[in-house]
């Protein structure tokens, strides 16, 4: 049995090929992706095992913030930033490529996020606002003064903590 086409649905074809061969990241945008990736972004494998692609969640009170990002990377992202009422969230995906493929393989060993050894060499001051942005906290006294920034990076071992 074959299932027709939803009209306008954006589907694996020779017009999402060729978009694939003219995209390239620009410099800002990979800042984006790498503070993304770092933070709370993961790069996930497409249905054919062959390529990456980005996605991130935050929550929906961070709507403009996701909304910078998709603003940033909509080249790359085939629909709207998708809202979840039950979990209050906010997630946008971009399409599966060669270039995010490179980037999984600097970020994950063995299925699961790194902070690679050369992190000061992919780090921009943009990247690092990015990552910020995403996993970032400011410690505040009693009086609401701030007296420190955290970047919360617990989900990566104590050895790349040393880096």
């Amino acid at each position: 049995m074959v299932i027709p086409r939803e009209a306008g649905r954006t589907t694996y074809s020779t017009e999402i090929r060729a978009l694939k061969k003219s995209l390239v990241l620009s410099e800002y945008q990979k800042a984006i992706v790498i503070g993304t990736i770092l933070g709370d972004g993961c790069l996930c494998d497409n249905w054919s095992k062959t390529n990456y692609r980005l996605k991130m969640s935050h929550s929906i009170k961070q709507r403009e913030y996701v909304l910078w990002k998709y603003n940033i990377l909509k080249d790359w992202i085939l629909t709207e930033p998708k809202i979840y009422e039950k979990t209050q969230s906010i997630t946008i995906r971009t399409i599966s490529h060669s270039e995010l493929t490179d980037f999984h393989k600097i970020f994950y060993r063995n299925k699961k996020k790194i902070i690679p050894e050369n992190v000061q060499e992919l780090l921009s001051p943009l990247a690092l606002a990015v990552w910020f942005m995403d996993d970032g906290n400011a410690v505040r006294y009693k009086s609401g003064d701030i007296y420190a920034y955290n970047l919360n990076t617990q989900s990566f071992n104590h050895p790349e903590h040393q880096i």
